[in-house]
């Protein structure tokens, strides 16, 4: 096997790391080097590759001074200029270290400008919570599509609803709650419709929506016909509904509009 500091240095070469002494990598590639030898040089070749199309593809703070400078004369044109304010830095800095890192990514760019526009609006800065950035950044395109779609269509503050009899069958031509949920994904225009159960797991855990369980007992009297004679019983029904929570009514009128 070659010397171990060459193959150290070609390595570097193939990952285009210039500049660096190549001691300051040894620790990371050597356990490398000695279970691949040569080869590692293989492995550094189709790691420069993969990357290579990240480069130049997050933007630089011109390219999004441009596009947020245009993007929130548009969203703040119908605000009267007095009530136009410098955003705090506790909001306007996560932004713009977030929207690098959105430059294909359409429906998360609005949110994050929805937000900065209702920061820099005195009249509405005081509802846009810093943790409003964070949860963008948790959100998938599908997913704020979705946050579109209910901003939309959804009057009242249940979004989906779910009722089963004590078997656990829906009652009255309802149907269970994923189902219902895939179909309104599907009605939002996602690219995975597939992936709906893991989107509306990830809106509960971000509390944007809430989940509420419950269940109706009712005593049905004996009662007889063309089949027969029923004894008394009682019938349990299960509930649930998956609702906007009030921080996910906050952010949907903030961030989605």
């Amino acid at each position: 096997m070659a010397d171990e500091n060459e193959i150290l240095k070609g390595a570097i070469k193939e990952l285009g790391i210039t500049n660096v002494a190549p001691e300051i990598y040894k620790d990371l590639l050597q356990p490398a080097i000695r279970e691949l030898g040569n080869d590692v040089l293989i492995v550094a070749k189709a790691v420069s590759i993969a990357l290579s199309p990240l480069k130049g593809a997050v933007w630089g703070f011109d390219k999004i001074q441009e596009w947020i400078s245009v993007k929130l004369t548009e969203k703040l044109s119908k605000t009267s200029p007095e009530k136009i304010q410098t955003p705090k830095m506790n909001i306007a800095g996560q932004i713009l270290l977030q929207l690098p890192f959105c430059k294909d990514e359409s429906e998360l760019r609005e949110m994050y400008a929805n937000l900065l526009a209702s920061a820099m609006n005195k009249d509405l800065f005081a509802s846009a919570h810093p943790s409003f950035v964070t949860i963008i950044q948790q959100l998938s395109p599908d997913e704020a599509l979705v946050l579109k779609w209910i901003s939309g269509n959804i009057n009242k503050v249940i979004v989906v609803f779910e009722e089963t009899d004590s078997k656990g069958i829906p009652t009255k031509d309802n149907d269970w709650i994923e189902p219902q949920f895939q179909e309104m994904c599907k009605s939002a225009g996602v690219s995975f419709p597939e992936m709906s159960d893991s989107y509306l797991d990830n809106l509960l855990r971000l509390k944007i929506l809430g989940e509420n369980t419950w269940s109706d007992i009712k005593f049905v009297p004996e009662y007889a016909d063309n089949h027969g004679l029923y004894e008394a019983s009682v019938d349990q029904e299960f509930k649930k509904e998956i609702f906007l929570t009030e921080l996910g009514k906050k952010f949907i009128e903030i961030c989605v509009k």
